[in-house]
């Protein structure tokens, strides 16, 4: 029920994770590899759908983050959560990385 799509843009990462079940799903999380870690602030913008426009939603916020190699999913019922953020490779600047989830 959960998807998701990790790109990059520019010198940063998108991570697009979308959630088909009608229920907001919990203890997700994206990890970034051994060695790399987030830099600076996650930035949150989630969407979520409804049959009716008038409660279809978006909301913008900074992303809980509390350790510096991941940070927790918040993914609502038939909703779509996008996730911009920097890492830095190990004793590096910030540049391309593989990351997983």
């Amino acid at each position: 029920e959960v998807d998701s799509m990790l790109k990059q843009a520019g010198n940063g990462w998108i991570l697009a994770v979308a959630n088909s079940s009608p229920d907001a799903v919990t203890g997700v999380e994206f990890v970034a590899q051994a060695g790399w870690r987030l830099e600076g602030t996650v930035e949150r913008l989630t969407y979520r759908h409804d049959a009716r426009p008038a409660r279809r939603t978006f909301a913008a916020a900074p992303a809980a983050v509390s350790d510096p190699q991941r940070f927790p999913l918040e993914l609502p019922g038939y909703g779509v959560a996008l996730y911009r953020f920097h890492l830095i490779p190990p004793g590096g600047e910030p540049t391309s990385a593989p990351a997983s989830r």
